[in-house]
């Protein structure tokens, strides 16, 4: 029982990480006023977040492997209520940029303690509760950023947005210091070496950063991945019996090639999905800004009620078959929502959706299983860390290939829709710059923007049921 009621604790801890992500793109004018920052500075500052969060990954797990996940809990919690607290009482842009990167380094350890807590602690079917449990936090969490966000920073000042991170945080310390005894369990065995793979993780980061905002090192990037999914996948290279024999390959084609692809695939699908909703609410259903906010609240029913169905589905089916089903699932999800984005059935627009939104929430649970159940028990730190790693970055390479189309696909668009160069810029800023649709999109969604943005969805997720295809033929488990 206490090691639920750990859980419990720390899915709350979980649940405010997204609000940290979130918050800056959507209180951008409070903050760059307050502050008098630049938008360099403020770019820098959203950015050195997600940098240290996402390269801290594996650096993270590998601190769990040799402390144990109850004084890395501990230890990162306190960080993170700290730096919080003095992100709140920043003075000027460089004290938010150095704190910011503090944050997201204490952030990534915390998620990471967390799924090494789950499968240390849970085994064979007791897993599933936790995990589902967990994953039901996160999505509710993103969902809220949003909403709480906004009405944080209304009612009284966006400082409080990480005012609100050290009660829950200090809730958690407190909770497994007194519930936990975890120590590691085996103190002998070698660990990997910290520096080495936190300079990867790092400059994972920063790749993914560069590309981003260079439209010809993305390209690049995608040859490069396209050529490593031959090598990995192809039947060329497996034939040579040195290559079949490696050790190194069979770890790419477990580690880099089914997390990695089922990344890219969440990040399209949960990408979709957070514009679809504000553009459903502000266009076709015409309400206002908290109006909307509460309307996107709608998306966490069908991904709580998957995240709750994946149990059942893999006691009794197994989970190849959750696989098949969520793969299968989302390609007809977006086929079907891509058409009827570009008609008139609103409602069954917006049922579409909520069924997209839910085998999209299939395949977050397919994959997290997949990557707790991997592991033995002793190892379960550093290939946390490394599997959500390079899942993380596949959600980041999905979500920046799903914006490159689209912006592709504004540029053969304008003539045909007489659009105007100043709105394919907001359109185009929109998308690639990350604003959020919610706060900044009313102002440019009429009724071309809209046929221009469903154009670009249907082209985008055109692509996408390629890939969920591609990942349903050459992307099968080994269960």
């Amino acid at each position: 029982m206490r090691y639920y009621i750990i859980l419990l604790m720390l899915a709350a801890q979980i649940m405010v990480l997204p609000l940290d992500i979130t918050m800056m793109g959507i209180l951008s004018p409070m903050i760059m006023d307050d502050l008098n920052m630049s938008g360099s500075e403020f770019i820098l500052a959203s950015n050195v977040y997600n940098i240290f969060f996402a390269g801290f990954f594996i650096a993270s797990g590998i601190i769990v492997n040799k402390i144990g996940y109850r004084y890395s809990l501990a230890i990162s919690a306190i960080l993170f209520a700290l730096t919080s607290l003095l992100c709140a009482q920043s003075l000027n842009s460089t004290h938010l940029i150095v704190l910011r990167a503090m944050q997201g380094l204490s952030a990534s350890m915390v998620l990471i303690s967390c799924l090494a807590f789950i499968r240390i602690e849970f085994s064979g079917q007791r897993m599933m509760l936790p995990m589902a449990i967990f994953s039901i936090y996160i999505a509710v969490g993103n969902a809220m950023g949003p909403l709480v966000t906004t009405t944080l920073a209304e009612a009284a000042s966006w400082r409080w947005v990480f005012y609100i991170n050290i009660p829950i945080a200090l809730l958690a310390t407190v909770t497994i210091c007194f519930l936990s005894n975890n120590k590691p369990e085996n103190q002998d065995a070698g660990h990997p070496p910290f520096l080495p793979w936190f300079l990867f993780g790092i400059g994972l980061s920063l790749m993914l950063l560069f590309i981003s905002y260079s439209e010809l090192a993305s390209y690049i990037f995608y040859g490069i991945c396209a050529l490593g999914a031959f090598l990995v996948y192809s039947s060329v290279p497996k034939n040579s019996l040195r290559w079949k024999s490696s050790s190194l390959v069979q770890s790419c084609h477990s580690i880099f090639g089914r997390f990695s692809v089922a990344g890219f695939l969440y990040g399209i699908g949960y990408w979709s999905i957070l514009f679809y909703i504000p553009v459903i609410a502000r266009v076709f259903f015409k309400l206002s800004d908290i109006k909307t906010a509460f309307f996107c609240l709608l998306i966490t029913i069908p991904l709580v009620i998957s995240q709750l169905l994946s149990i059942f589905i893999i006691r009794f089916k197994g989970r190849q078959f959750l696989y098949h089903l969520s793969t299968v699932g989302a390609t007809f999800c977006t086929l079907a929502s891509a058409y009827l984005f570009t008609s008139d059935y609103h409602l069954l627009l917006l049922i579409t959706i909520s069924i997209l939104s839910f085998f999209v929430g299939l395949v977050n649970s397919d994959v997290t299983v997949s990557a707790l159940t991997s592991v033995a028990k002793e190892k379960s730190g550093f290939y946390a860390g490394l599997n959500t790693a390079v899942r993380h970055s596949g959600f980041g390479i999905g979500i920046l290939f799903h914006q490159h189309v689209q912006l592709n696909t504004f540029m053969f668009s304008t003539k045909k829709y007489s659009i105007e160069p100043d709105q394919v810029y907001e359109l185009s800023e929109a998308i690639y710059s990350h604003k959020d649709i919610l706060i900044n999109g009313a102002s440019f969604l009429d009724d071309k923007a809209v046929t221009l943005l469903s154009n670009a969805m249907m082209v985008s997720l055109l692509f996408a049921s390629f890939a969920f295809l591609l990942s349903y033929r050459v992307v099968r488990p080994s269960l």
